[in-house]
């Protein structure tokens, strides 16, 4: 919005964003993209000593001798979702495999980024994948597997995800393409 001061000179105001329809609070908005962010639990409570914020440099300060809990990583399901969707736009060549980093180990990494420069290419399928649903199931130790149905509209195939914990976030160490 422009408008003009007491001396003809042009200004900007500043609007505040409006949230697109549909959003919900503590979620991504995204449009045109999914986005990749990790579904991680907000900041620490309040009254919690992380809460504390160092003032030279931004960062949570950690009271001495507190407590730690151990962290929880995000719900496993939501977490195989959106890497499940992230993966299908990397392996189909529309996002970069870097987004999807952070999520994979090095092995698996090296597999999708190999096979998007297939898709850079040219040589696979054009037609958008879609995730149609995922399943999982927790494994002893922390770990779940994940399947996720993948539909481009002519057949569907199966993603299958092993994820396990790593710093209170999932990694996929284990992603095979049925």
């Amino acid at each position: 919005m422009t408008g003009t001061d007491g001396a003809g000179a042009a200004h900007l105001r500043l609007v505040p964003p409006t949230h697109a329809r549909g959003a919900r609070p503590g979620r991504p908005t995204a449009i045109g993209a999914l986005a990749l962010a990790a579904p991680f639990a907000g900041p620490p409570p309040a009254s919690s000593p992380a809460a504390a914020i160092d003032d030279d440099e931004g960062i949570p300060a950690v009271a001495l001798g507190a407590p730690r809990q151990a962290a929880q990583p995000p719900d496993a399901k939501a977490a195989a979702t959106v890497l499940a969707q992230g993966l299908v736009e990397v392996l189909g060549g529309r996002r970069d495999p870097q987004q999807v980093r952070g999520w994979l180990d090095d092995a698996v990494f090296a597999w999708v980024c190999d096979r998007w420069r297939t898709a850079r290419r040219g040589t696979s399928a054009t037609t958008p994948c879609r995730v149609r649903s995922v399943r999982v199931c927790r494994l002893q130790g922390g770990a779940v597997e994940a399947v996720a149905v993948l539909d481009d509209g002519v057949r569907c195939r199966a993603m299958v995800l092993r994820l396990e914990t790593a710093l209170a976030r999932w990694v996929c160490t284990v992603l095979t393409i049925v």
